[in-house]
């Protein structure tokens, strides 16, 4: 009998842990299909044309003689996991129109396969084509401002920001002389390439202190760098307390069908539980000196280099050669909510 209870005490807490909470999913916003490329690697190599999708979010005025921002986010390691369906409502509701980039789904990659999986087939070059593909097909749209929009990247994506600063690096993925009007890097590492002149742009890096991805000296000098370099930029660093830590992924989802942790693409997916924490282990890009040369597609470390790799064997070199860096993942709804309005905040203030 006691048994008995326990376990309909647990199905009880399972069933109400899932069972509460906003539903975010692909219904709210609109499918849009664009041309794109499969790639491999970090130099922008084509490796077959593809046809890709996003789910595009307008606000309720847009129209025709009615010009809004747009942005367009790009997942991490991952995928979106709901993180785009949540943040394209919030900013369309502001008047920003809003994309996020399908690159697994897309490429019909099983969602229930595990991150390394995923990255082995649709690597950071699959997400920078899809970015660049869906900056170059919504120019046509009549409601968006193309010359006012922004990449904003989650984790991958936003280390993926941080090197799009380097025209060496976006140019072999560029579909146009159009480019984004500014990058935003959402708990992504602070990454330089040995190029000096970077982008006249703008860079708006938001982090916390227990992240894997944040170093204090190493954040530090990259902002005074690309500053130097030419780019208006700034950081936010969330630093929490002593009993409360700030670290990776502060607007974690989770799929709202059971037990299916990894959640389909399109959802439903709600926030996942306030203050909710996971360890990290991740292979960190600090204390090995780890720059990019995107002229001659080099990748090097303080005692090791590598010339035109893969995605694969790029994060294979990587893994070797640097070392990995802990911390932790921790749903904060507070941290998200005040993120959301700078964002909203930025782009309006720069259109």
């Amino acid at each position: 009998m006691h048994k008995l209870l326990l376990i309909l005490v647990f199905i009880f807490i399972h069933k109400s842990f899932y069972s509460f909470g906003k539903l975010y999913s692909d219904k709210d916003g609109k499918r849009i299909e664009f041309s794109s490329y499969h790639g491999e690697d970090l130099w922008g190599k084509k490796v077959k044309p593809i046809t890709t999708h996003g789910i595009l979010y307008l606000p309720k005025k847009a129209s025709n003689s009615s010009k809004f921002p747009l942005a367009i986010l790009v997942p991490g390691l991952g995928g979106q996991r709901g993180r785009d369906n949540r943040m394209c409502e919030k900013l369309s509701q502001n008047g920003i129109a809003c994309i996020g980039v399908r690159t697994y789904a897309s490429r019909d990659i099983p969602h229930n396969q595990k991150w390394s999986m995923k990255f082995a087939i649709a690597g950071a070059g699959s997400r920078m084509h899809d970015a660049y593909g869906a900056l170059s097909h919504l120019s046509d749209f009549n409601e968006i401002d193309i010359n006012q929009s922004w990449f904003i990247g989650f984790s991958l994506g936003g280390f993926l920001a941080a090197l799009s600063l380097d025209e060496n690096f976006t140019k072999n993925f560029k579909k146009s002389n159009i480019d984004f009007k500014g990058f935003i890097n959402l708990y992504g590492a602070c990454q330089l390439t040995n190029n000096e002149n970077y982008k006249h742009t703008i860079y708006k890096h938001f982090i916390g202190t227990d992240d894997s991805n944040y170093e204090e000296k190493a954040c530090k000098s990259f902002i005074q760098t690309i500053k130097k370099r030419g780019v208006n930029a700034s950081i936010k660093v969330f630093k929490g307390s002593q009993f409360k830590s700030i670290g990776h992924m502060w607007d974690s989802m989770r799929s709202a069908e059971g037990m299916d942790w990894y959640g389909k693409p399109e959802g439903p997916w709600r926030l996942a539980w306030h203050k909710h924490r996971w360890p990290q282990n991740m292979v960190s890009t600090y204390n090995c000196d780890l720059n990019f040369d995107f002229k001659d597609k080099k990748i090097f470390t303080t005692n090791s280099s590598i010339l035109n790799p893969t995605d694969n064997d790029a994060f294979k070199f990587l893994s070797e050669n640097c070392p990995r860096r802990k911390g932790n993942t921790t749903a904060n709804q507070k941290v998200m909510k005040q993120v959301d309005e700078e964002i909203i905040k930025i782009i309006k203030i720069n259109s």
